[in-house]
């Protein structure tokens, strides 16, 4: 079996086993913080609103934090390094949206 082969299943396993949930809950926060910003694109943001998205911000934080002490702990028990990389980085790319979401938020604030 070919490297890619052996990495593209160890990587589908594990999205099956123990992830697919989390990155649900991850991505969707993220989905719902970049609909707020699209509902708020024709006018300011308020300054209500902005600690919403700040709220919103902290809590896409806080599930990275929380699933990275997991990929931690997996590690410990043999998991799959080359794995885990992948998900610390898709992880980290989801938690990117968020700060752009941010930003797109100050920006809305700005407006006013």
């Amino acid at each position: 079996m070919l490297l890619v082969e052996r990495m593209h299943e160890e990587i589908t396993g594990f999205l099956v086993e123990c992830s697919r949930e989390q990155i649900s809950e991850h991505t969707a926060m993220v989905v719902e913080f970049l609909s707020f910003n699209a509902q708020h694109l024709q006018g300011a943001l308020s300054s209500e609103k902005y600690l919403h998205a700040q709220e919103m911000n902290e809590k896409i934080n806080g599930y990275q934090k929380r699933y990275k002490k997991a990929t931690q702990k997996r590690l410990r028990t043999g998991s799959s390094v080359k794995t885990e990389l992948f998900y610390l980085d898709l992880l980290r790319h989801i938690e990117h949206i968020g700060d752009y979401s941010l930003l797109i938020s100050q920006a809305l604030v700005q407006m006013r």
